[in-house]
């Protein structure tokens, strides 16, 4: 949760002070976190699933 909020500020920052390029690092960094955190869950599931057939 703080890393997400920490992205979320940096990209108000960057919009509040007109600094495109901090918004965009901002904004690929998210899509990184977002991408872990997907894998992260897929991969619970997926161990959750299995544990339920043996």
């Amino acid at each position: 949760r703080a890393k997400y909020q920490k992205l979320i500020n940096d990209a108000k920052i960057g919009s509040k002070e007109n600094k495109p390029n901090r918004v965009e690092q901002a904004l690929a960094s998210f899509e990184e976190y977002y991408d872990t955190c997907k894998q992260d869950i897929y991969y619970a599931l997926a161990l959750t699933s299995v544990n339920k057939f043996l």
